[in-house]
């Protein structure tokens, strides 16, 4: 069975009151503009979505990039909690 993702809405799709402009222009950003982190900084980002259909699972795609081989992105205490 093939999975399909939906991005989270993103920042740079959100109105002032935090409601999702276009369904179709969801980005996958956080629900923040975080500033690039310098080396060993850790940042904190939040995704949040709005209702969603009853669902008894859920699976998180990470995607990171980095500028500089030598630095690769690092996950510490990652956390999900998804409730509907």
């Amino acid at each position: 069975m093939d999975q399909i993702f939906e991005l989270f809405p993103g920042f740079d799709n959100l109105d002032a009151s935090g409601n999702i402009i276009s369904d179709k222009n969801n980005s996958g950003r956080p629900d923040v503009n975080i500033s690039p982190s310098i080396q060993d900084q850790f940042n904190e980002y939040e995704f949040t979505i709005s209702n969603l259909p009853q669902f008894t699972g859920f699976q998180i795609k990470i995607v990171m990039s980095t500028t500089d081989q030598s630095q690769t992105p690092k996950l510490k205490d990652f956390r999900a909690i998804a409730t509907a």
